[in-house]
Order: C-alpha cells, then sequence, then structure tokens
C-alpha cells in the first residue's frame, strides 16, 4: 500500500490528547507565572534597571507604564485557567502570546529556551478548538504532529550541540555547572562523582539525540516516556539549587509533552474507564466550520511545511558568522543551544574625557541588575549596547561629548583560565556592531 503523507497529514484524528496536554500546559504556565512573580520581575527586572537590552529586530517593544505591565502580569496568570478549562480558550492564548511574549522580548539578558517553547507551543494552539471530554473532538493530523515535531526538534537539536570537543571530551560544562552546586547540594558528594558527570555528560547527548524518535516510534514509546520522566527530574534535582543552571519549569513542561506522543485510542480508553459514567455520553464532534475551513485541505500543508522548515533551519544561522556562536554569542538564541557551556565573568567598564585623563569606573551596579551584568559579560552584542547607553548616560547628564569608554571583560570559559572577552584598549565608544560578522575588538575564544 503506498504511503501518502499528504492524506495522512489532512487525515482527522483524537484530540484527546491535545485536550490533556492542554490542561497540564495550562499548569506550567501557571507555575511559570510564579517564577516571575517570586522575584518581583517587574519591579527588580524591569523597573529598577536604567535600560534594557532589546533584541535587534524589535528595539520597539520599550518598557509600558508600570500600571500597564503589572495589569499584563496579571494575564499571565489569568489566561492559564482558561486555558486549562477550555472557556474563552482562543482569548486566553491569544492575551498570553501578547503579554508573555512582550515581557520575552523586553530584554535578551532574560532570554530562556522555555520561554521560547511555550511561545511557539502557544501559537500551536491558536488552530486548536477544545470541545470537552464528552466529545470526540476531531483536528487534523497535522496539528498534533507539529506539537510532537516541536518537542522532538527540542530534544534532538539540544543534543546535536553537544557534539564537540568541550562536551566529549572535556565533559564540559557539566563538571563546572556541578563543582558550582556542590557546596548547596543536600548531596555534595553524589555530585562529586564521576558516575554522576558521565551519567549526564554521555547520557545526556545519548538521551536528547535518541528520546524524541523513541516517543514516535510505537514499540519504544511507555521506555522512553519512562526514560524522559527519570532524566527530567533528576536534572531538576541537581540544576535547580544555586548558581549552578536555574532550568525552571522546564522539566515540568518536557513530562507533560510526553502525553502528546500517547496513542490516542488509549488515552480515551483510560479516560471512559476512569468516568465510565460518561461512557455513553462520548460522542464525536465533527465541528462543521473546523471540517469544511482549510485545517483539513492542500492550503493548511502550505503552513506546515514552512513552520518545519522554519524551526528546522533557524538554529544554523550562526553558521553566516565567522565567530563561535558560544564565545561571541552572535546566534545564539532561537536555537536550542542548552546547557553546553559556563561562564564566569568579571565587568569593569570605565569613562575618561580625554586620553590622559584617569579612567573613572562606572557603577555598572546602578545602571543594572546582577543578571543583566553576568550576561552582558558573556554576550558581544550587549557590550556594545552598554558601551552605547554609557556615552549616551554622560552626554545628556554630564554634557560631557566624546567620552572613551574601555572595558575590562575576564572570562572562564568552560573551566578554563580567565582571559579578556573584549580588547581592554579598545574605545568602545567608537566601534561597531556586526551581529553576523567578526567584531576586531572581540578577543578570539580560548582554546
Amino acid at each position: 500500500m503506498k504511503f501518502n503523507l499528504s492524506e495522512m497529514l489532512l487525515s482527522k484524528r483524537d484530540a484527546i490528547n491535545l485536550d490533556v496536554f492542554r490542561i497540564l500546559f495550562g499548569l506550567v504556565l501557571l507555575f511559570q507565572y510564579y517564577s516571575f512573580y517570586s522575584v518581583d520581575f517587574i519591579d527588580r527586572g524591569i523597573i529598577a534597571p536604567k535600560f534594557l537590552f532589546s533584541y535587534d529586530l524589535t528595539p520597539f517593544i520599550v518598557p509600558l507604564p508600570e500600571g500597564i505591565m503589572k495589569i499584563m502580569m496579571l494575564v499571565t496568570l489569568i489566561a492559564p485557567i482558561f486555558i486549562m478549562i477550555g472557556r474563552f480558550f482562543k482569548v486566553a492564548i491569544w492575551s498570553y502570546i501578547v503579554c508573555f511574549g512582550y515581557f520575552f522580548l523586553l530584554d535578551e539578558s532574560y532570554y530562556n529556551n522555555h520561554f521560547y517553547v511555550i511561545l511557539l507551543l502557544c501559537f500551536l494552539f491558536l488552530f486548536y478548538s477544545p470541545s470537552g471530554f464528552k466529545k470526540v473532538n476531531m483536528v487534523p493530523s497535522w496539528l498534533l504532529f507539529l506539537f510532537q515535531f516541536q518537542i522532538v526538534i527540542v530534544y534532538f537539536y539540544g543534543g546535536v550541540v553537544k557534539l564537540n570537543y568541550d562536551w566529549l571530551v572535556l565533559q564540559q560544562p557539566v563538571r563546572s555547572l556541578l563543582e558550582i552546586n556542590t557546596s548547596i547540594s543536600p548531596f555534595p558528594e553524589l555530585l562529586k562523582s564521576e558516575a554522576v558527570i558521565y551519567y549526564l555528560t554521555y547520557g545526556g547527548v545519548v538521551f536528547d539525540l535518541l528520546i524524541g524518535f523513541l516517543l514516535w516510534w510505537r514499540k519504544t514509546r511507555i521506555a522512553a516516556i519512562l526514560l524522559s520522566i527519570i532524566f527530567h527530574l533528576t536534572n531538576l534535582f541537581i540544576f535547580n539549587f544555586g548558581y549552578g543552571g536555574e532550568i525552571g519549569i522546564f522539566p515540568f513542561l518536557m513530562i507533560a509533552s510526553n502525553l502528546l506522543f500517547l496513542d490516542s485510542d488509549l488515552l480515551r480508553n483510560y479516560f471512559n474507564n476512569w468516568f465510565p459514567n460518561d461512557k455513553k455520553a462520548v460522542k464525536v464532534s465533527l465541528d462543521s466550520n473546523l471540517n469544511n475551513s482549510w485545517h483539513f485541505n492542500h492550503k493548511a500543508l502550505v503552513f506546515v511545511y514552512l513552520y518545519i522548515f522554519i524551526q528546522i533551519i533557524l538554529p544554523f544561522r550562526h553558521y553566516l558568522s565567522p565567530v563561535h556562536v558560544d564565545w561571541t554569542g552572535q546566534g545564539q538564541y532561537f536555537a536550542w543551544r542548552m546547557k553546553i557551556y559556563s561562564k564566569t565573568v568579571q565587568v569593569k567598564f570605565t569613562a575618561r574625557r580625554f586620553p590622559d585623563d584617569k579612567p573613572v569606573t562606572v557603577q555598572l551596579q546602578k545602571m543594572l541588575n546582577t543578571v543583566q551584568v553576568n550576561m552582558m559579560g558573556q554576550h558581544a552584542d550587549m557590550v556594545y549596547k552598554t558601551a552605547q547607553y554609557i556615552v549616551h548616560d554622560l552626554e545628556t547628564r554630564l554634557k560631557i561629548k566624546d567620552p572613551i569608554i574601555n572595558a575590562e571583560i575576564r572570562v572562564s570559559y568552560n573551566g578554563r583560565p580567565f582571559v579578556n572577552f573584549v580588547d581592554p584598549d579598545v574605545n568602545l565608544a567608537k566601534v561597531s556592531y556586526n551581529p553576523y560578522g567578526n567584531n576586531s575588538w572581540v578577543m578570539p575564544k580560548p582554546e
């Protein structure tokens, strides 16, 4: 029998996987709200700093009045509740995309891969409509496939980027991250174990490369789900202690995503067994509006293939630049480059009016918070933006024209000795920044 991919993607299937995942997804979003609330994100992360690091393509996204931002943050609490219960679903999804996406794009120093995947999954949910568990809600197969594909991409690309010398030979950054966490872990001796290091290093890369395909294959699916739960809970336990690598809600999100791969008939049978009184009430819902829409015709395939193409190509855009992506940070975001380096930074900016003047240390702590300073010391574009802000501040506040700005930024990359990240003798007030080129004021990656 000849396999027809188009017919398969356009076929109808039970949406029970999305129905159940939707509930857990909403719960994860509530945890994310708590994460922002617990660190007082708006006051300490947005209002307190003198300036934010805008993404190159979205400089127009700027802080709004405090009251409006707090209302938007409240929306990220309320919207997940409606997502979970399936009421006013499209309004809730759109509201969450707008508000959470706004906070996500305000400052690149707060970038996190699980923020990115949250927004992508919300986007895919725009093509889904809940109908309640008493109906067998029918959706196009391509929709569930895109959800699965997105999760597989996160895993697989997270494994591909680990195929490098530092990870495979030096076991870095695992060794550095575990060393940082040892003093605050309830089981410090465990984190010193070579067995744990090898488990996280080689087990991690094999897991990332294979787990998505094991989840897709029916014969290995249950074993893959169990392995996924164990692996993510291990990471949660090890890396959620202190500076060693806050991974937030990511383990919970990925554990919940296992539901997307389960056999829909199996899930439906479980539901009917759990709620036997509703068994006779379950009926097929062939929503006429959805059934006759573009979701089930070949127009949908254009969108499907375009989405797949973008997700496959976008993470490789750093090859447009001749520099090392993890050293300079150019092309690092939106590429699933997760936990593949550890950097310890020491940052100092100085300013002078004339070349013979004594340099005056710039009080960065009065401009930026700790997270921003730490991330700025790792990314060339943020160093450039910081220098530009200092120039602007000196010119507007102190009427100093054409100040000389230097930076002493020392970085320890994956446990190596500290080296200069930028040339300390270069006047950063006069340099330019090319996101796709070699910026001569950035020092080469240490060997």
